[in-house]
C-alpha cells in the first residue's frame, strides 16, 4: 500500500484516543493469561511516562522517563532517581531510548537518545557514566546529533549493540525529510562506534559525507525499539506503522525497507519485506503499535527450553505479548507468530527485555484504564514474568571467547545451577568432542588452523537439556604481555580517607616495555560475593593515586583490589594487589619471656591475598604468572591523579507482590 500523504498516527495520539473514546470490556489486570507454570509480579509502580529500559548483569534495571529522568530499580530494594538529561518532552518528544554498554559492569557507560532544543530541536545520542546509584555529574558526552526535528512524533529512539560492538540507533521520520534519501537522518538505522566516530565499513560510508556516513539502512517510519540476539549477527527493527500494518524487520546492511513508498508486504524487489506483519485492530493478534522486543537467550535460563531463542514482542494498545521463532520467521511467512500472554490491555506496554535471571521484564505507561485508576501517566509499572516450575539446568556463566597464541591451549567453562546431577557434552563447530564430558574443556595445543573454531556445551539433567552460547577461539601468532605492580605493597593495610599510590608497568615478549597507553588501572571494593567501583578504569598512566572511600560497610567484610591490565593490541594480562582495612589501632603485645621476648607482633595477612609478583590470569586462563623483576621502568608520561568518587548510598526497600494469573 502507498503511504504518502496518509495521516500519521503517533503513540501520544493513540494514548489520547484510548483515554477519550469508550473501549470494549477487557480482562482486568488480575485476569492476565499466561502459559501454565508462569507468574507475573509487579516490581515497581508510580513510574512516570516511561519509554525505555536497560538491565545490567547484576540485576539493576534502568528506566527512562519521557521528561528526561532516569531511575534505577533493584528488585526487592525499591527505586531511586539517579540523574537526568535535559530533554524536551512534548507528545512523543523527550527521552526515548536507553541502553547500557556491553561492558557496563566495568566502565559504567549508559547511552541515551533524547530530544533537545540546543541549539535547535533535534534528537541527540549521548553517553553518561553511572557510579553506584547515581549518574556522575558532568559525565555526559555527546556522540551524535541528528537533523532538525520538525514534528512532535516519530522520533524513533530504539538502540541496540550488535555482536560487532557497534551501537545501532533508530531514527524516525520526524524531520519531515524523505526517508528514501541518504542526505538526511529521517527514517534511518544509524551505526556508530561507542566514542561517536563512524565505522568506515558502513555501507554508505563512501557515498555520503559527514554524519550521514552513519546510515546503515533506510526506509523506516518510526523504529521505536530495536533488539539484537546475543551471540549472533541478527538484529530486529520494530517499525511502528501508520494506518494498516505493524512491521518487524530483520536488519540488513544497506537495506531499503520501503517507507514512505510502501507499507506491509510489497512485490517491488528494491524494497526488503518485513519478516512479520500484523494489522491494526482490537483482537489478541492485532493492535496499533509494535513494541519490542527481546530474544530469549538469557545468561541464566528460567523459561523452559522450548522458549530458547524465541523473539518476544508486544502491542502498545492491545496489551498482548507474542513470540516469533527466528529459525522460521521470514518474509515468505510474515504472519507466523504465537500468543504468549494477554490481559495487559490499556496499560500501554513500552518495552520488553530478557533479564540476567532468565525472566521477562516489561514496563507500562499506564494512563488508559479508568476502571483500575490508570488515568494518570504517573501510574507506570515494572513487571517481571517468570516460570515458577522450571526444574531444568540453568547456565549461570556462559563460556567466553578466547584469544590465544599458537602452540598453547584454551579452556572453556560453564557454571550451572538447578537440580543435579548434570551431564555435559562439549561440541566443536556443532559436533560432539569425544571424551569432553566435564564442566570445563581444555583444547589440545592448537595451531593457526584452529582460528575461528566455535565451542559450546550441552548441559542436561533429568528434566531438560540446554545449549550454551558459542565461544569463538581466536589463534594469533603472538605472545601475551605481562603485568607487574610495584605499588601498593603486598598485604598493605589502609584506613578510610588514605591516599594510596599505585605504580607498575607491562612488558611484551615481542616489543619489550609497554607504553603507558597500553596500561589500564582500576580499583574495586570486594564485599562478600559482589564488588563496588572505587576507581573507574584509567588508561595512559604508569602511576597515580586514589583515595580509600568512607562508607557504611563494616571493614571486616571488605578489602580493596587494585587491577593493572596490560595490552599489546592482541592479548591482555591482569595483575592484582589486595589492600586490607586497618580494623583497630594496634595495642602493645603482652610481655613475653624466653628467646622470643623481643619479637614484634605483626598482623596476619589474608590467606587469599595475591602474593607479590603473582598475577590474576586473564579470562582464558592460559597465561603463566611471572615473578616481579627488581627493575622499575620510568613512567611513559606524567601520571594523572584519579578523583575521589562520591559515596554510594543505599535505597529505600519495597517488596514486590505477586499478581494472580489465569494459566492456560
Amino acid at each position: 500500500m502507498n503511504k504518502s500523504g496518509i495521516y500519521r498516527l503517533g503513540i501520544a495520539t493513540i494514548l489520547l484516543w484510548l483515554a477519550v473514546f469508550p473501549q470494549p470490556k477487557h480482562p482486568a489486570r488480575a485476569d492476565v493469561n499466561l502459559p501454565n507454570g508462569f507468574v507475573v509480579e509487579q516490581l515497581a509502580g508510580g513510574l512516570s511516562s516511561v519509554t525505555a529500559m536497560s538491565i545490567a548483569n547484576d540485576g539493576r534495571i534502568f528506566i527512562a522517563y519521557q521528561a528526561g529522568q532516569i531511575v534505577m530499580v533493584y528488585p526487592g530494594e525499591g527505586q531511586v532517581h539517579i540523574g537526568s538529561v535535559k530533554a524536551s518532552p512534548n507528545w512523543e518528544r523527550g527521552l526515548d531510548g536507553l541502553i547500557l554498554d556491553p561492558n557496563f559492569m566495568n566502565n559504567g557507560y549508559l547511552y541515551a537518545s533524547y530530544t533537545t532544543t540546543s541549539p535547535f530541536l533535534h534528537q541527540r545520542i549521548t553517553r553518561l557514566t553511572v557510579i553506584g546509584n547515581f549518574i556522575l555529574p558532568g559525565s555526559e558526552v555527546v556522540l551524535y546529533e541528528m537533523d532538525e526535528t520538525k514534528q512532535n512524533y516519530h522520533l524513533g529512539g530504539g538502540m541496540a549493540f550488535g555482536k560487532d560492538g557497534k551501537l545501532y540507533i533508530g531514527s524516525g521520520d520526524a524531520n519531515g525529510e524523505d526517508p528514501q534519501s541518504l542526505k538526511n537522518t529521517s527514517g534511518k538505522i544509524l551505526r556508530i562506534n561507542t566514542d561517536g566516530s563512524i565505522p568506515d565499513d558502513n555501507p554508505f560510508y563512501n557515498r555520503t559525507s559527514d554524519k550521514y556516513r552513519a546510515i546503515y539502512a533506510y526506509g523506516f517510519r518510526n523504529p521505536f525499539t530495536i533488539a539484537a540476539q546475543p551471540g549472533t549477527n541478527r538484529i530486529y527493527v520494530n517499525d511502528v506503522g501508520q494506518n494498516d500494518w505493524e512491521e518487524i524487520n530483520e536488519l540488513v546492511a544497506g537495506g531499503n525497507y520501503g517507507w514512505p513508498r510502501e507499507e506491509g508486504l510489497t512485490n517491488d524487489p528494491q524494497y526488503i519485506n518485513a519478516i512479520h506483519n500484523y494489522t491494526h485492530g482490537t483482537t489478541n493478534s492485532t493492535g496499533c503499535a509494535v513494541i519490542g522486543g527481546t530474544f530469549y537467550n538469557p545468561i541464566r535460563q528460567n523459561f523452559p527450553s522450548v522458549y530458547l531463542g524465541k523473539y518476544f514482542f508486544a502491542d502498545f494498545c492491545q496489551g498482548w505479548i507474542r513470540m516469533l521463532d527466528p529459525k522460521t520467521a521470514s518474509a515468505s511467512s510474515p504472519y507466523n507468530a504465537e500468543t504468549f500472554a494477554t490481559g495487559f490491555f490499556g496499560m500501554a506496554i513500552t518495552h520488553l527485555l530478557t533479564g540476567p535471571d532468565g525472566a521477562l521484564y516489561m514496563i507500562t505507561r499506564g494512563g488508559t484504564r479508568a476502571e483500575e485508576g490508570f488515568t494518570s501517566l504517573d501510574n507506570g509499572m515494572l513487571f517481571r514474568i517468570r516460570y515458577a516450575n522450571y526444574n531444568g539446568p540453568s547456565i549461570v556463566s556462559q563460556p567466553s571467547n578466547k584469544n590465544i597464541s599458537g602452540g598453547t591451549t584454551a579452556t572453556f567453562q560453564v557454571d550451572v545451577s538447578g537440580n543435579p546431577p548434570f551431564t555435559y557434552q562439549w561440541q566443536r563447530n556443532g559436533v560432539d568432542i569425544e571424551g569432553a564430558t566435564h564442566q570445563s574443556y581444555t583444547t589440545p595445543f592448537v595451531n593457526i588452523e584452529e582460528n575461528g573454531a566455535r565451542y559450546r556445551v550441552v548441559v542436561s539433567n533429568d528434566f531438560a537439556s540446554i545449549n550454551s552460547t558459542e565461544a569463538v577461539l581466536t589463534v594469533i601468532a603472538n605472545k601475551p604481555p605481562e603485568s607487574y605492580i610495584n605499588l601498593p605493597l603486598p598485604n598493605q593495610y589502609v584506613s578510610p580517607g588514605d591516599v594510596i599510590q599505585f605504580s607498575g608497568y607491562g612488558t611484551d615478549p615481542e616489543s619489550g616495555y609497554l607504553n603507558a597507553d597500553n596500561l589500564i588501572w582500576s580499583v574495586r571494593m570486594i564485599h562478600g560475593d559482589h564488588t563496588h567501583p572505587v576507581m573507574l578504569p584509567v588508561r595512559g598512566v604508569a602511576e597515580g593515586t586514589f583515595t580509600v572511600p568512607t562508607d557504611s560497610h563494616m571493614p571486616e567484610d571488605i578489602f580493596y583490589r587494585v587491577y593493572l591490565t596490560s595490552s599489546d593490541g592482541a592479548f591482555t594480562n591482569v595483575a592484582t594487589r589486595d589492600l586490607y582495612p586497618l580494623l583497630a589501632t594496634p595495642t602493645p603485645a603482652p610481655a613475653q619471656t624466653g628467646p622470643d621476648a623481643t619479637a614484634t607482633p605483626t598482623p596476619t595477612p589474608d590467606p587469599n591475598a595475591t602474593p607479590e609478583g603473582e598475577m590474576t590470569p586473564p579470562p582464558d586462563g592460559t597465561f603463566t604468572p611471572t615473578p616481579t623483576p627488581t627493575i622499575t621502568p620510568t613512567p611513559s608520561k606524567t601520571p594523572t591523579p584519579t578523583p575521589t568518587l562520591p559515596t554510594i548510598q543505599s535505597s529505600e526497600i519495597h517488596l514486590p507482590f505477586i499478581i494472580r494469573s489465569n494459566n492456560k
